[in-house]
């Protein structure tokens, strides 16, 4: 990756200024403290539940985003950074999901072949 947030270009630097925040609350912060247990990401209690109960990040996005709106800032923000993280650890699972689909499975009611295959190409950093 690389880029600093002073790096970044155009419209975008706000942008990645919050994401840098986020993957920092993760990498160094709450994330790290209470939940890491020194396991790469994928690996941590979240991910786990999430292959389990499949929504597992997606209802704590939501259950963060709603606690943010009765806190006060900067609390408001930190549990709105964390829903960050959640949703983050929604996208890898369905990531982890489409790696499973395979055209005789798609539930695609178009042109399954099309969907599964732009499925796998967009797995991954989308960049121009």
């Amino acid at each position: 990756m690389g880029l600093e947030t002073d790096e970044v270009v155009g419209n975008y630097k706000e942008l990645s200024r919050v994401l840098w925040e986020a993957f920092d609350q993760a990498a160094w912060g709450k994330g790290r403290e209470r939940h890491a247990n020194d396991e790469p990401f994928e690996d941590q209690l979240m991910m786990t539940i999430t292959r389990l109960v499949d929504s597992f990040p997606l209802g704590q996005a939501i259950k963060k985003i709603v606690e943010s709106q009765r806190l006060d800032y900067p609390y408001n923000k930190l549990e709105l950074i964390g829903a960050i993280n959640y949703i983050a650890g929604g996208i890898l699972n369905c990531e982890n999901e489409a790696d499973k689909l395979t055209p005789d499975v798609c539930k695609c009611k178009q042109n399954d072949k099309h969907i599964y295959t732009h499925v796998h190409e967009m797995k991954g950093p989308i960049r121009p």
